[in-house]
């Protein structure tokens, strides 16, 4: 098995997640905006640079906005505008993305495709296959103790259902979501699945799931699986 650990928003709190993955050596790619329109801070230049000297960065727009509500100029400029001042921040190329709050459409995949960006994360979850479109990077789960009701509704408005089933039996089916993730983890460790989890840092803290994400990255330390970044994932 493939873990892959992504992070979206870039809040100052990403800091605490990057100490749990370096402790249990698990890779982590980070998306960024520079600015968030709904509020919530983002860390600055220096402590940016610090978490590029051990995980991945990727740009995630200037200021966190759905490019779905943009017009294409706007869009363009928000995509461009905020890879271009993290690449000014490190000083070397930031070719990954994620669009915020997962909204895009393939005008938006067109845009994207311009602005010098080679892959784009989504949050379609249930997924445990590699996907061969690398602006539509799926995941399996986000870290987030989800009703199964909203694992449902989720699970139902994408396609390919019969190839996202099984991840969607473990989290409705299991005894509690960690127990699920866990027991994903352990049932699929010698297998060539990608367990992809992606979430926010500022919402672990909100809902006080640090020692969750702990015991679940420990756990996953433990099992014979390989840990890549998103980008290492599409260039394997």
């Amino acid at each position: 098995m493939k873990l892959i650990t992504s992070w979206d928003d870039g809040h100052p709190y990403d800091l605490k997640i990057a100490e749990l993955l370096n402790q249990y050596h698990i890779s982590g790619t980070f998306y960024i905006p520079i600015k968030n329109s709904e509020g919530r801070d983002v860390m600055g230049k220096e402590d940016i640079r610090t978490l590029d000297t051990k995980f991945e960065i990727g740009s995630h727009t200037h200021d966190h906005v759905y490019l779905d509500t943009l017009s294409n100029d706007e869009c363009r400029k928000q995509i461009g505008l905020g890879k271009r001042v993290l690449e000014d921040y490190l000083g070397h190329s930031v070719t990954g993305f994620c669009y915020p709050g997962g909204k895009y459409n393939e005008n938006i995949i067109e845009i994207t495709k311009s602005l010098e960006i080679d892959h784009a994360r989504t949050v379609k979850n249930f997924f445990l296959e590699p996907t061969t479109d690398v602006f539509q990077i799926p995941t399996t789960l986000q870290f987030y103790p989800h009703k199964k009701f909203v694992y449902c509704k989720n699970y139902i408005k994408h396609q390919q259902l019969a190839n996202r089933y099984p991840a969607f039996q473990h989290m409705t089916f299991g005894k509690n979501w960690l127990h699920s993730l866990k027991a994903m983890l352990n049932k699929y460790q010698h297998s060539n699945k990608i367990f992809h989890i992606w979430g926010h840092s500022w919402e672990i803290e909100e809902n006080g799931l640090w020692n969750d994400l702990e015991e679940f990255l420990k756990y996953a330390n433990s099992l014979d699986i390989q840990s890549l970044t998103v980008s290492d994932l599409i260039t394997q």
